[in-house]
């Protein structure tokens, strides 16, 4: 069992039953007892440099945020994920596994791992935007309808009766119903 929570190669067979049973019984590695054994932590620190994207609105937003959590004494782990729902799984796993304290977790998509969550009562905050799945997590967002009414009002005034919205495949709809002010809207999803 030690071998295959630790990462040392065993059967196929004995790994996915001691992950079966681990995943059952909820179980997380405890990082910090590792630590004492001398095991690494398997933690690292990621830097970026916001100067190197001073107009980047994400990069303002990940600062302020970063900037407020440190000075209250916190450390942040920083992580991106892609596609790959085993990948978030992971991301999201190791995070427990190094006893964090809260979740900020933005364009939260589901996750098994988000029952572990749950169960040892830490707090997951959805940021941005949240797949419907996840619609029992808090939500801080951005709601832009009256910068919507205001763009259809003008473009109609401008003489436009049609407008497009280029979107990613999992944002939600920002507009409802499709015309706006007198102006149709239409999605376009480009993937990313």
């Amino acid at each position: 069992v030690s071998k295959a929570l630790n990462g040392i190669p065993v059967s196929e067979e004995n790994l996915g039953r001691v992950l079966a049973a681990a995943e059952r019984l909820g179980y997380v590695p405890n990082d910090a007892a590792r630590s004492m054994r001398g095991i690494p932590s398997m933690t690292v620190g990621m830097v970026m440099h916001l100067d190197l994207h001073p107009g980047g609105e994400l990069m303002t937003v990940l600062n302020s945020m970063m900037a407020e959590i440190e000075r209250l004494g916190y450390t942040v782990l920083l992580s991106v994920t892609r596609a790959d729902p085993h990948e978030l799984d992971t991301v999201l796993r190791r995070f427990i596994e190094r006893r964090i304290d809260g979740l900020f977790y933005w364009n939260a998509q589901p996750s098994k791992s988000l029952s572990l969550y749950r169960r040892l009562g830490i707090p997951v905050l959805a940021i941005g935007f949240r797949n419907p799945q996840c619609d029992d997590l808090p939500l801080i967002t951005v709601d832009s309808a009256a910068t919507i009414r205001l763009v259809s009002r003008r473009l109609r005034a401008l003489g436009h009766q049609n407008a497009l919205e280029i979107s990613t495949h999992d944002a939600p709809e920002l507009l409802t119903p499709r015309t706006k002010g007198g102006v149709r809207w239409q999605r376009i999803e480009l993937g990313f």
